[in-house]
């Protein structure tokens, strides 16, 4: 009994799950929702005449599936209204898978800034989700030549010549070595006063031969 009941309910969960994944493939899928993402410069810049640019699409609707390819158009505008039309295709996309397309041979033939627009799906032939979107613009410039520079030379700085003196020796003068004059006093005779004869005060005794001792010696007669 048990075995029949668990045989019944699988078969019934069966049935139940296919007519549930019946029912899922039957539901709509929703409608992409396409739009162009960038356009690309070269590498070296905008050049003045023949370019490359690279356009990248993506599609943002979950679970959307397109086939098939979309067009797109991408219009060079220049001044004074100018405007020249580049077409192209693009490989319908999944959500969030993007696909990039080269276009070779865009001219440009100013060089005053240039818009660039790109419109995906001109003619509106895929059904979208948002049909506001699809359209991309940006702007650029010509890159012009490079101007070299003159080489300006430039002076090499020095210092400025200074006059340096001389180093000399201070001259310090010498005096001159003198011997020192003493003063030799005057060689004079000193002056004895002699006083005079007269003056019985000073008088100066007369020199007189000193007696001699011995008594003078008698010659004898013969």
């Amino acid at each position: 009994m048990l075995t029949r009941l668990t045989i019944t309910g699988l078969l019934l969960f069966g049935l139940t799950l296919g007519a549930a994944y019946a029912e899922d493939e039957k539901a709509p899928k929703p409608d992409p929702d396409f739009y162009p993402v960038s356009i690309r410069l070269p590498e070296q810049g905008l050049a003045l005449g023949a370019n490359q640019l690279k356009v990248t699409f993506d599609n943002r609707a979950k679970d959307s599936e397109v086939e098939g390819n979309l067009k797109f158009e991408l219009v060079v505008l220049g001044p004074d209204d100018a405007r020249q039309s580049y077409f192209g295709e693009v490989d319908a996309m999944r959500f969030g898978q993007k696909r990039e397309v080269l276009l070779e041979g865009v001219k440009v033939d100013t060089t005053e800034n240039v818009r660039f627009l790109v419109i995906l799906d001109p003619e509106n032939s895929a059904k979208e989700s948002n049909e506001d979107n699809n359209r991309y613009i940006f702007q650029a410039k010509i890159k012009g030549p490079e101007t070299e520079k003159p080489e300006t030379e430039v002076p090499e700085a020095k210092a400025p010549e200074t006059e340096v003196p001389e180093a000399k020796a201070p001259e310090s003068e010498v005096p001159e070595t003198k011997a020192p004059e003493s003063e030799v006093p005057e060689a004079k005779a000193s002056e004895t006063e002699v006083p005079e004869a007269n003056d019985p005060e000073t008088a100066v005794p007369e020199a007189k031969a000193p007696k001699s001792d011995a008594s003078e010696a008698e010659t004898p007669e013969p």
